[in-house]
C-alpha cells in the first residue's frame, strides 16, 4: 500500500531563478509560471552513471527533461508536454519512502526534490521487472532503511491520476542511487547554482 503524499502548500512554492533563455515560449516566460526551463551548458551532453556495478544506463541529459525539483518537472509536464503520454524525464531526487509486492512484482516509491525538504511529494511504481536483472537490484537498494532519504537518479513518465495531490504519478522506468559526485557534474551541466547555497539536505 502506498503512502500518502504530504498536502502541498502552494505559498511554499520555490523554484530556481536561473537565466532564461531568449528561444524559450512566450508562455513560459510568464511570471505567473513557476516554472523555468533550465539553461544547458551543452547541446545534448551525457554524464557517466557513478553506479555500483549495476549498468543501468547514462544520464542523457536532455533539454527540459532533466531535473532536480519535483515541482519544476511537473510543471514541464503541464505546460510543455501534457498531451506526451510517451515523453521520458530524468528525476535526480530523493526516496522518502519505498515498498514491494514481490508475488506482483510492484515496488511503490514516494518521492521529493533533491534539495528541499517540502512538497510536493509525489508517489511512482515500477513494474514488471525481471528478477536478478539490474533493474530489479538497483531498486531493490531503496528498501534498505537510512538516517535520511535516499538519493536517487529516476528516469521516468507521468501519468494523470485525478486522485493523487499533485494530480500526476510516476511511472518508473528505471532507477538506482546516486551521489553528490555525479550530481554535480549534472548542476554544473544545467548550469544551476543550488549546491553552493546552504540548504538543509544539501550535506546528506
Amino acid at each position: 500500500m502506498q503512502p500518502e503524499s504530504t498536502p502541498m502548500n502552494p505559498s511554499s512554492r520555490k523554484t530556481w531563478t536561473g537565466v532564461k533563455s531568449r528561444s524559450m515560449p512566450a508562455m513560459l516566460q510568464s511570471r505567473d509560471l513557476y516554472f523555468t526551463p533550465p539553461a544547458l551548458a551543452t547541446p545534448n551532453p551525457t554524464v557517466k552513471t557513478e553506479s555500483s556495478g549495476t549498468d543501468t544506463g547514462q544520464v542523457l541529459m536532455r533539454p527540459y527533461r532533466t531535473f532536480v525539483d519535483v515541482q519544476e518537472m511537473l510543471d514541464a509536464k503541464e505546460q510543455m508536454f501534457k498531451n506526451q503520454d510517451k515523453a521520458v524525464f530524468e528525476l535526480f531526487g530523493r526516496v522518502v519512502y519505498s515498498s514491494r509486492e514481490n508475488f506482483q512484482k510492484k515496488q511503490y516509491f514516494q518521492f521529493r526534490s533533491l534539495l528541499k525538504e517540502q512538497p510536493p511529494y509525489i508517489n511512482g511504481t515500477l513494474v514488471h521487472w525481471e528478477v536478478g536483472s539490474p533493474q530489479d537490484i538497483a531498486a531493490q537498494d531503496f528498501l534498505k532503511k537510512r538516517p535520511s532519504h535516499a538519493k536517487c537518479f529516476c528516469r521516468c513518465k507521468l501519468k494523470q491520476d485525478p486522485r493523487a495531490k499533485t494530480g500526476w504519478v510516476v511511472i518508473v522506468l528505471e532507477i538506482r542511487q546516486s551521489g553528490w559526485k555525479e550530481i554535480q557534474k549534472v548542476m554544473d551541466t544545467l548550469g544551476r547554482k543550488d549546491l553552493d547555497e546552504p540548504t538543509s539536505s544539501s550535506g546528506n
